[in-house]
């Protein structure tokens, strides 16, 4: 955060206080970090914390996801690939979102879009890439290529999605 000039921050934990609390009301800016994807999900529906961060979103705050973080942002995630069962996740943006996965070649994403049927969609964002997902729907790759798949009838159609440039 410093390298952007935020001095302002705090590391809310697991079970956070009633001071926790209330500096994550007035935040501006949410980082969700990376770690396992379930295992925070399932803190932040113990905690409460799952209700503010949504409602930070509607306050209009920057919400910014690294690794898990970022993939709790998006529709789902799969849980197990074994029986293919997926939990839902925020919603944030209207595609399933993967962090890292790029050595299975997003095989996890691509069960997952295949699973959540036609129209679906999932974006990879590959180890020291990024993703800007604008107000207007438009993605940003950082850094790095994004896979993006999508479901259209019986068949996953994969994309790479470009940085600019300047990031490459």
């Amino acid at each position: 955060m410093s390298g952007i000039d935020v001095s302002v921050c705090r590391m809310i934990p697991s079970s956070p206080s009633e001071e926790d609390r209330k500096f994550l009301a007035s935040a501006d800016l949410v980082l969700l970090a990376g770690g396992d994807v379930a295992e925070g999900w399932n803190v932040f529906e113990k905690n409460g914390m799952k209700e503010m961060i949504v409602q930070k979103r509607y306050d209009g705050s920057v919400l910014v996801g690294v690794s898990a973080g970022a993939v709790q942002l998006g529709l789902a995630t799969l849980l197990e690939s074994t029986t293919m069962t997926k939990r839902l996740l925020f919603q944030f943006t209207p595609f399933h979102v993967e962090a890292h996965d790029e050595q299975n070649e997003w095989w996890n994403l691509r069960a997952l879009v295949n699973l959540s049927g036609d129209g679906s969609r999932g974006v990879g964002i590959p180890s020291g890439g990024g993703l800007i997902y604008g107000p207007d729907g438009s993605l940003e790759p950082v850094r790095k290529n994004l896979a993006e798949f999508c479901r259209q009838g019986d068949q996953i159609i994969e994309t790479l999605l470009l940085p600019a440039a300047a990031d490459r």
